[in-house]
Parts: C-alpha cells; structure tokens; sequence
C-alpha cells in the first residue's frame, strides 16, 4: 500500500455540548448516538481519517464516556467550562491549533463520504457546507446572493432562507489565522455559536465561500424527532 495522501492539516470535532434537546432520551454526549452499530464518531472518524494529518476532539459533557482508539494522529481535549458556553468558546478553547488549515465538524452528525470530499477539493479559504434544498427548523440556515454565503444564523426564517448549513467548514490556514483573530474579538460571549463570527467576516468584507452537498444524505441529530429518524428512516 502507498502512503495516504492528506488534503487537510487538521480536523476539529466539537464534541463538548450537553445534547439537553434529548437528554430525556439519550443522556449522553451525542457524538455516541449509535447508526448501523457504530456511534456517529466512530462513522466521522472512519471518514475523515485519510484526509487529515491530525483530528482533535474537543469534548465536554461527560467527557470520560467519549473513548477514542489509540492513534497518535488523534487527541481528545477537555474543554472544563462546557456547562456554561456554547461552540464558540469550545473552539476559541483550542486556538493555538487554528494556525493551519483545519476541517471543523459538529459531532452529531451523520453523513456520506462524498461531502468531506467535496469540501476539501475547495480552493477557496472559508467553505461551508451547505443544503440549499432543505430548510429546516432548529438547524442553522443561510442567505445566499451572488454564490457568497451573506448571513447564517438559526434567527434566519425558513421561508427566508437560501438553505441550511449542515455543520462541516473548512478553512485555510489564512482562513483558520482570520477565523482565530474574530474568535479572540469574541472572547468574552460565551452563548453563541462560533457562526456568529463568520456574520462579522461578511460584514468586513470577507467572502465565505460554500458547497452545495443537497444531493448528499446528512442529518444532524438535535431533537429527540431527529433521533428516532435517525434508525427508523434514514438510509445512508
């Protein structure tokens, strides 16, 4: 066998929320929801593992449950103060790494291979992965004009909206330097997703890129209707 070829030099999974949309059913960090016997990180890792040189894991919410092979290209990291922030801080928690070009991913996540594909095969500095068929509720929706994402936010309406980002970014290694240097503008907001960064890019000026991944199967798992979904409907 030949050596793995890498397109990225770092993927970041956030794995650190509290999942409290389905608590009542699944009271565990949803990066363990199982799909075809294996949890939605196992199927992320398997994915991602021959395009990036290094994954972090970035957990939280019952941290010692998340069990991870033992790999040197892989490392788990505990971000404490997961009880009282949301991603943004959960990834400002790891800045140092965001100097390289990196994948960033939500663990709860399922999806087909062909996406981190596409994505990747993007040259552009900030990609997003987007649906712009669906239009769903409790998701993050974008506006898109001019093939250039020019807001994202679950505030957007879905009838509004030009379609759902699906929780997978990319970003150069300029992307990931900009990208930081917002984050650390933001330091001090601990309840929003780090997306609201990317709106205060496109205000200056930044052009964020995105993917059209709508003939690709993904579901994100954020409410207990998702999660039975999950094994009951979906097909990958």
């Amino acid at each position: 066998m030949g050596k793995k070829v890498y397109k990225i030099e770092n993927t970041v999974i956030l794995a650190a929320g509290r999942g409290t949309r389905i608590r009542s059913t699944f009271n565990q960090p949803k990066c363990l929801i199982k799909f075809k016997n294996k949890t939605l990180l196992d199927h992320s890792l398997e994915k991602i593992n021959s395009y990036s040189k290094k994954i972090l894991i970035v957990t939280g919410y019952k941290n010692k449950n998340i069990k991870i092979q033992k790999n040197p290209r892989i490392k788990k990291l505990f971000f404490s103060n997961y009880k009282n922030t949301n991603n943004l801080q959960t990834l400002l928690y790891i800045k140092k790494y965001l100097n390289r070009g990196f994948l960033c991913l939500f663990s709860d996540l399922i999806y087909e291979k062909k996406i981190i594909k596409k994505i990747l095969s993007n040259k552009h500095d900030f990609v997003l992965a987007v649906d712009t068929i669906s239009r769903l509720k409790d998701t993050m929706r974008v506006k898109i004009k001019n093939n250039k994402i020019t807001e994202i936010g679950n505030n957007i309406k879905p009838e509004k909206s030009d379609g759902n980002f699906i929780g997978i970014a990319k970003f150069s290694g300029y992307g990931a330097k900009s990208l930081k240097k917002y984050l650390l503008k933001n330091k001090n907001n601990k309840q929003d997703y780090y997306t609201v960064v990317l709106n205060q890019m496109i205000k200056d000026n930044y052009k964020i890129q995105f993917v059209d991944v709508s003939k690709a199967k993904w579901i994100e798992i954020d409410s207990i209707k998702d999660y039975k979904k999950l094994n009951e409907e979906f097909v990958i």
